[in-house]
């Protein structure tokens, strides 16, 4: 008498930092042949029919909840629900903006933050809504510097005094730190 595919150890969740590897592993018992089907959510994920689920350089799209169903020809039983967090690791520093002078060709500016990242350099006359300058990545030592060309034309060349407006560095969309 065929024995209905049953979960002795129920796969469990956890969570991974982005780009890293996971496996999920379920054990079953019952008559053979044992079948498995994994799913993200409610979506299945195609080409995953082991008991063991690897997924590598993991992104934020998968992060979420994972079950697997196992069958055999007497029965199916579905795991528990786990879920998934990949970790996104933002910069290490926040940038830091300084002024560095006003020239003629406009306020120059200094971003300070983590080797090799890039950042938008974004300004506002409200602080409500901010238009992108440039993206400036910082070299091997965390440091670019730009010089906004646009405020050449809003300075007062007798004063050298720039008109009203902030300025602010953000990481920049995208940027995973690779």
């Amino acid at each position: 008498m065929a024995q209905p595919a049953s979960i002795v150890t129920q796969p469990e969740g956890g969570s991974a930092s982005h780009g890293e590897t996971v496996t999920l592993n379920v054990v079953a018992a019952g008559t053979e042949p044992i079948s498995y089907q994994w799913y993200h959510g409610d979506e299945l994920v195609d080409g995953a029919t082991e008991s063991t689920l690897l997924m590598a350089d993991l992104e934020a799209e998968d992060s979420g909840t994972y079950h697997v169903v196992v069958s055999n020809r007497a029965g199916t039983e579905t795991s528990d629900t786990v879920t998934l967090t990949v970790e996104i690791q933002g910069p290490e520093t926040r940038p830091i903006l300084t002024v560095v002078g006003i020239t003629a060709e406009g306020l120059q500016l200094s971003v300070t933050g983590d080797a090799a990242t890039e950042y938008e350099l974004q300004f506002s006359t409200d602080l409500k809504s901010w238009s992108t300058l440039a993206n400036v990545v910082t070299d091997d030592t965390g440091k670019a510097v730009l010089t906004d060309a646009a405020s050449a034309e809003a300075l007062a060349k007798e004063t050298w005094i720039v008109a009203t407006g902030f300025y602010r560095a953000v990481l920049a969309v995208g940027d995973g730190g690779e």
